[in-house]
């Protein structure tokens, strides 16, 4: 009882005479606590503590003082819409880093770093089950999930079931890199709310821990106090109090933040080779959320990505004259499935030239691999051309993965692009898709993704990537300068706000293996026109897609590592950078998503993961690999083929599908049906509502451990297919 009175508090936003302390772990929470009720309680404010999810305490007679700690991003418009005084406590994000290492590693704050259960400061909860915000309740649902997924999830060694184990088990630079993983989310927290609340006009004070050093100290508070317009600012009494409680007793800054005698207090060893590796070794995703703070004396500023060349290439829009081709990525452990993938799509007729991308990993063919390639028609471009030879080495890692191929977009000279992945299967030419009505309107086609999450057995999905998304297009409405787009003032679109992935309902809404893009706005007004005819071809023009290109580039080069960490690869990244470049001015179909859902191709098989009802069998869903639709003609267009169910042995490697000419026919043991198009509106609607039912029934768990309804990759059942010899028969001499 006491508990739920406690949160019985009004969520309005906090008033414009109120001051808002907000302060984030490691950024001085003791400091700002401290100088709250110094500068608040002379000046007759009540301070009311709020956190983690706590929402404003209702409005009282004067001026309150709200200290707000463990914000999550989004709570953020909770504290800034009201027009109050804000005191944002920041800090660079290395030293964050370095300072929670030896702070956990010592065993502080031993209720969550010595437990083998989640808490907020380990594990994340879906939005629906910490939404209202009460605290007490989400505990319960973290002391019902196991902390071992989110100790898998930051790198942790296999044997350690604590945090406290994870970093005393792991070497000096392996847990400082596991540390930067943890503290990503509190890190991102605090530059999303500096980035909403910078620009001219701001109420927001951006506090600097280190300005309260001894040396600075009086000056900051002084300069603080006046921006406050406290009634007793030059009270020196006041200035002498503020230093006793911050500076005396060793608990504050005289420590800082470390326990005397320690191995980890910030003179030893320990502490000197974690500032080392801070300044000098710290991991691409460190240094990142460094240079974008602003705070950082190591990275002060964001460093190019690309070439100044490069760069205007890849964000101008292109001039025509690169033509159409076909653009892949591969590595040395890929190229066989690459080449063997280039060879179908030549067995369809395709006649379209083709870029092999890599980064520094190809190289010089041999004699049979030149054969190979010229066979293919294939050209092989190394991305290092492209990157800003400033660019440190440790950051080429990353990109042999998922980033190669949106990269790989922005640095070809193609005009029109192709993009295919090495297990994409097609069943017939994908040329004719240059002419279809949706690339014509948008200079880009777009498939979708099955609607699925990913999720840890028995706990919800690790890492919802709905609340990063939203997260992203506040920053983007609140900052014209956080991306560069034409398109401002920015709001989001209806399809954003509209698809499964923005409310949580699926973790994946777009697929990359096949999809085309025009970077030229000439080559998209040809497209226009072969579309609509020669007559309409003067006044049906696509818009030049340079500011969609310019939000891809800007999103590599400023949140790439923040980015990958929270989106399953690169699939989505084409069609969020659309989305930010034109948001809702530019109409539902600007980004050219195609109308149909994403279908399987596989054997059906009785859902296991859903319940059967009234004593009726489970449903029975086919169960395999995605297939994607012409979106005109709705024929099956391709699938992005895996080996189902996944092979095992050297000699089932050997006869995977993606080197086997007759795919799918010999392997009919697996792949017996395929499902019909259907269109993604309903399929969308559906799993949105679902989702919606499922939040309103979630409730903490009484006991035990937490029984979600979700098991590792649990995707929409299709129930409505065919056998695959009669589908794709249809059509196959077109």
């Amino acid at each position: 009882t006491k508990h739920k009175c406690r949160m019985q508090t009004s969520v309005s936003p906090a008033a414009p005479d109120d001051w808002v302390w907000i302060a984030h772990h490691k950024t001085g929470t003791k400091v700002a606590e401290e100088l709250a009720r110094v500068l608040c309680r002379s000046s007759g404010r009540r301070v009311a503590k709020n956190t983690w999810r706590e929402p404003p305490r209702t409005k009282v007679a004067r001026g309150l003082c709200h200290l707000v700690l463990k914000l999550q991003p989004q709570d953020i418009a909770r504290w800034t819409g009201g027009g109050a005084r804000i005191v944002h406590l920041v800090r660079d994000p290395a030293e964050m880093v370095t300072s929670g290492y030896l702070y956990h590693r010592r065993g502080s704050e031993p209720s969550w770093t010595n437990s083998s259960l989640c808490s907020r400061d380990l594990c994340q909860l879906p939005d629906a089950a910490a939404a209202t915000g009460d605290k007490f309740a989400a505990q319960r649902f973290f002391n019902a999930m196991p902390a071992a997924p989110w100790l898998r999830l930051l790198g942790c060694p296999p044997s350690a079931r604590t945090y406290l184990d994870c970093l005393r088990t792991a070497g000096l630079a392996a847990g400082l890199a596991i540390e930067t993983r943890r503290a990503a989310h509190t890190i991102e927290t605090m530059l999303a709310l500096q980035t909403v609340t910078h620009g001219p006009g701001s109420r927001t004070r951006q506090l600097e821990l280190r300005s309260l050093e001894r040396a600075s100290f009086n000056a900051t508070f002084r300069s603080l106090a006046a921006w406050l317009e406290h009634p007793a600012r030059g009270d020196t009494e006041l200035l002498a109090r503020a230093r006793r409680l911050c500076f005396g007793g060793g608990k504050v800054l005289t420590a800082a933040h470390a326990t005397r005698g320690s191995p980890s207090r910030a003179g030893s060893p320990l502490a000197a080779a974690a500032r080392a590796w801070a300044s000098n070794n710290a991991t691409p995703a460190l240094r990142e959320l460094s240079a974008r703070s602003g705070l950082s004396r190591t990275w002060p500023h964001v460093p190019p990505l690309f070439s100044d060349t490069a760069k205007d290439r890849a964000v101008s829009g292109g001039g025509g004259g690169g033509g159409r081709g076909v653009l892949t990525c591969s590595a040395p452990r890929l190229l066989d499935q690459t080449l063997a993938m280039l060879t179908r799509l030549r067995a369809t007729g395709c006649a379209l030239p083709a870029q092999i991308w890599h980064v520094g990993e190809l190289g010089q063919p041999d004699s049979a691999g030149s054969r190979r390639l010229l066979a293919a028609r294939a050209a092989v471009r190394d991305l290092r051309e492209a990157l800003h030879p400033a660019l440190p080495p440790s950051e080429l890692g990353a990109m042999r993965g998922f980033m190669c191929k949106p990269l790989a977009v922005l640095a070809t000279d193609f005009d029109e692009v192709l993009l295919l992945d090495h297990e994409t299967y097609l069943f017939r030419d994908p040329t004719r898709l240059f002419s279809a009505p949706a690339y014509a309107r948008a200079g880009a086609l777009l498939f979708r993704d099955r609607i699925k999450h990913h999720g840890a057995r028995n706990q919800p999905p690790l890492r919802p990537p709905s609340l990063y998304l939203a997260s992203l297009a506040a920053q983007h409405a609140a900052s014209p300068g956080f991306l560069p787009t034409a398109s401002q003032p920015w709001s989001p679109s209806e399809s954003l706000l509209g698809a499964p992935l923005w409310r949580g309902a699926s973790s994946h809404h777009i697929d990359s293996s096949l999809l085309l893009l025009s970077k030229s706005q000439a080559a998209a007004a040809a497209a226009a026109g072969a579309a609509a005819g020669a007559a309409a071809a003067a006044v049906q023009r696509v818009p030049d897609n340079g500011p969609l290109l310019a939000a891809l580039y800007a999103l590599h080069e400023r949140h790439r590592h923040a980015y990958y960490s929270r989106l399953h690869g690169d699939k989505e990244t084409f069609w969020l950078a659309c989305e930010l470049a034109y948001g809702a001015a530019s109409g539902a179909e600007r980004c050219g998503v195609s109308h149909l859902a994403a279908g399987e191709l596989g054997r059906p098989q009785q859902n296991k993961h859903t319940r059967a009802v009234g004593g009726a069998r489970r449903p029975v869903c086919l169960k395999g690999n995605l297939v994607q639709f012409d979106p005109d003609a709705g024929l099956p267009l391709a699938c992005n083929c895996k080996v189902w169910p996944p092979v095992t042995t050297a000699t089932e490697k050997a006869g995977a599908q993606w080197v086997d000419p007759d795919f799918p026919h010999n392997h009919s043991s697996y792949f017996t049906h395929i499902s019909l198009p259907t269109p993604a509106a309903g399929a969308d609607a559906a799993a949105v509502a679902k989702h919606a039912a499922a939040s309103l029934d979630l409730a903490p768990p009484t006991g035990g451990r937490y029984r979600g309804r979700r098991q590792g990759w649990e995707r929409a059942c299709i129930s409505d297919f065919r056998p695959v010899a009669k589908v794709l028969s249809v059509g196959a001499n077109e």
